[in-house]
């Protein structure tokens, strides 16, 4: 599972030439297939030919398009990107970049706001500092409604002096609908990962559910003109959805759906596949590939 991509190392982008080291190890000692077509084989109850690997990427960033794109299409390798609807129509911002842009823009060293009922005060005096304000107040807007956490973002960003732009800046933009058409016919196949990306779990109307996993589908069908299978859950926490949200994608025609979390039962369930997030760092991705974390897993459950 991977997100975001550059041309060099930061938290919370991949380096290209770091991405395209661990696509070199995939080639050279792994199977490298596409999410969809080892579905096909989960669903079909076949085999599994060994070190099955499929790529994913969620929320569809045009870094994609530049940085990592580019590297797939290079050596023949499939991918499944999940794309936000709206965000992909410019419509909105996903949330964690507005709290980011914010922080980033603000002219004041110092923040105090009320987190989860404690009044909690940040230094914002350097990249470090920001960071870590931005983690803690994208965990508060975890636990808050998603129109509840609009109205958060939107507060926070008149008390640090912010003026946000409509659509998102350069840094933060979506992939177009161009450079989707343009992947789909290389390789790169294509899944809903909601039309705004909310917490499901926080949105307050069986209709609002069915808007962000249903027509998220129709919309990008109508589009690419082919049929959408995988769901990505945003965020993809246990605590993002539930049997009735899986029920609803169900329904919706989709035939899996990806979270954001590993644990031993990889792909017990259709509808919540596994993940394993990978970063730059490169001992980590090893250890996830050669069965490390697995093997620590298998020990700390027996």
């Amino acid at each position: 599972m991977y997100h975001r991509f550059g041309c060099k190392n930061d938290s919370r982008r991949l380096e290209a030439a770091i991405f395209e080291e661990q696509l070199k190890i995939l080639l050279n000692n792994f199977n490298v297939v596409s999410l969809n077509y080892l579905c096909a084989l989960l669903a079909d109850g076949a085999q599994i030919p060994p070190n099955t690997v499929a790529i994913t990427v969620d929320d569809g960033y045009e870094d994609f398009y530049f940085f990592a794109y580019p590297v797939l299409k290079k050596h023949s390798i499939p991918a499944t990107v999940y794309i936000t609807t709206e965000f992909v129509e410019q419509k909105i911002w996903l949330w964690p970049d507005l709290i980011e842009y914010i922080l980033k823009t603000t002219k004041y060293k110092d923040y105090s706001t009320a987190l989860s009922g404690d009044i909690i005060s940040f230094k914002l005096t350097d990249s470090e500092y920001k960071m870590k304000a931005w983690n803690d107040i994208a965990d508060h807007c975890l636990i808050l409604s998603d129109s509840a956490k609009n109205i958060f973002i939107k507060e926070l960003a008149q008390d640090m002096g912010v003026a946000v732009p409509d659509k998102p800046t350069e840094e933060y933009r979506a992939l177009s609908w161009e450079q989707i058409y343009d992947m789909q016919h290389n390789g790169i196949d294509f899944g809903s990962d909601t039309c705004t990306h909310p917490k499901l779990t926080k949105i307050e109307t069986q209709d609002e559910l069915l808007y962000e996993i249903k027509v998220s589908k129709q919309k990008i069908q109508e589009k690419l003109d082919t049929e959408i299978s995988s769901f990505c859950y945003p965020n993809g926490t246990k605590a993002d959805f539930n049997d009735n949200i899986k029920n609803i994608v169900k329904n919706a025609g989709y035939k899996n759906a990806v979270a954001a979390y590993f644990d031993l039962d990889t792909h017990d369930d259709l509808f919540e596949l596994q993940r394993h997030g990978i970063s730059n760092d490169m001992l980590h991705f090893n250890k996830i590939m050669y069965g490390v974390e697995s093997l620590s897993k298998v020990i700390r459950r027996s």
